[in-house]
């Protein structure tokens, strides 16, 4: 089978999972009214829940990446475990009645689906040239924006035909029935394949089997695009963690409208990341020209998308449809576009917001690809997202207690949006220090398969 054909099937394998996948953290967020109510919980212990699933499944892909680098297991039966034990506890989870045991099935679930991401991004950077992987990642990452609506979506209208447990339900038969044998049938490419095809143009004959070891971790902390990556990640995490778990309680409370109403407004502004596909080619278009073209992208990416977003968040629209049935709710809220331009123009900058907000992610994915050893990326990658994760949960947390404190979601999210101006900064310093560590990371790996083809022929 030829190698764009294999490519393209385990792009899809991977898109079915990770559809499933990032579908289970939002089956929660936009019932957060109606699990407060039944439960009799608060906003600070919604976004802890939701805070500690996030950062421990950060915490389980670096484990799950050490297993399947240093071990060498096989990446597809790993995925497999975690996606029927993740079914598991989503099911018990739509079972529960008492708070703490919802909170640590919901934690339980985060441990084993925290090792989708590392593999998947793994296999990905295996498959693909450097040249490629940010047109590759931007899939992957369209992807999981689809898996996100798909959450949404489906816990909104499950459970207003039926209660806040039915999607979650629904949810665990997905991991369970159709994630885990899509991962078991999944195509696994030759270690380090993309960089072999980089530096030589063919893999014949060629390979590379080096393992992760602790001495590695010199190298890896001593890479200035590491660090620099790192800090821009912890910075950029925190307004998109809140801006995730929070932007949809912003419409609903402040802005006045149902949980319906407020999936599809937000659901129009979140299709422009279809379009930074675009800015993901530009990046790996100029790449091919010089290397540090995809951070300044990225800075000014992080740039602008601030600029809209705090537009958004500043426009003064009340929607004020309340207690109608969903389909009228629906069908006033198209009128209501077509009656005040206003509330059209936020629908508007939203989506331009979302156009350079989903081109930084999978610039950075290839950023770290590019400047690190094979058997060192999902190690690195773990290492950073967890460190992310903990800055994400806390600041969903922080975030639901200022909530609480202020009364206040839109002053909470443009607090926060703010932050992306520094992320930027940070993008420019990378951008300093990028060509070197990618071109001394390739010569690393140019002397390693030498040194392997080497040993095979004597």
């Amino acid at each position: 089978m030829k190698i764009e054909t294999l490519r393209k099937i385990v792009l899809f394998q991977l898109a079915l999972i990770t559809i499933i996948q990032t579908s289970n953290m939002y089956i929660i967020i936009p019932n957060y009214n109606l699990i407060r109510e039944d439960l009799g919980v608060s906003d600070f212990f919604l976004g802890s829940m939701t805070g500690a699933y996030i950062f421990l499944s950060g915490i389980s892909s670096a484990v799950w990446s050490y297993l399947t680098e240093h071990l060498r297991l096989r990446r597809k039966w790993l995925l497999t475990l975690s996606l029927l034990m993740a079914g598991g506890f989503t099911y018990l989870a739509s079972l529960a009645t008492n708070p703490v045991i919802l909170f640590l099935l919901r934690i339980l679930t985060g441990v084993f689906l925290g090792a989708v991401f590392p593999l998947s991004y793994e296999i990905i950077a295996d498959f693909y040239e450097n040249d490629r992987r940010t047109l590759a990642y931007m899939v992957w990452y369209i992807v999981s924006g689809i898996g996100m609506a798909l959450g949404f979506g489906m816990s909104v209208i499950l459970a207003f035909l039926f209660s806040w447990r039915y999607p979650i339900y629904v949810n665990s038969m997905m991991l369970i029935f159709i994630g885990s044998p899509i991962a078991a049938l999944l195509v696994e490419p030759k270690r380090a394949l993309g960089d072999i095809l980089s530096i030589y143009g063919s893999h014949e004959g060629l390979e590379y089997m080096y393992r992760f070891r602790l001495s590695d971790l010199k190298l890896v902390l001593t890479n200035k695009t590491n660090i620099y990556v790192a800090v821009e990640e912890f910075v950029s995490t925190l307004p998109q963690g809140v801006l995730i778990a929070w932007l949809t309680q912003y419409v609903v409370r402040e802005l006045g409208s149902p949980e319906i109403v407020a999936m599809i407004f937000l659901g129009l502004g979140m299709l422009g990341g279809l379009f930074g596909v675009f800015i993901a080619k530009l990046a790996d278009f100029l790449y091919s020209r010089n290397p540090r073209f995809r951070p300044l992208i990225a800075a000014i990416s992080a740039s602008i998308q601030t600029i809209f977003l705090i537009i958004f968040l500043s426009l003064p629209i009340k929607l004020n449809i309340v207690g109608e049935d969903p389909i009228v709710a629906v069908l006033r809220f198209f009128s209501l576009m077509k009656e005040n331009m206003l509330i059209l123009f936020a629908v508007i900058v939203f989506f331009l917001g979302m156009v350079f907000n989903s081109s930084i992610e999978p610039i950075k994915n290839s950023v770290l690809s590019d400047v690190n050893l094979p058997e060192q990326r999902a190690i690195v990658v773990s290492a950073i997202s967890t460190m992310e994760l903990l800055f994400r949960s806390a600041g969903i947390a922080v975030a639901g207690l200022i909530s609480d404190v202020t009364g206040s979601i839109r002053l909470t999210l443009m607090i926060f949006v703010m932050l992306y101006v520094f992320s930027g900064f940070l993008w420019v310093r990378v951008a300093e220090t990028y060509s070197r560590d990618l071109l001394r990371i390739r010569s690393i790996v140019k002397s390693k398969i030498r040194n392997v083809n080497d040993n095979i022929d004597n």
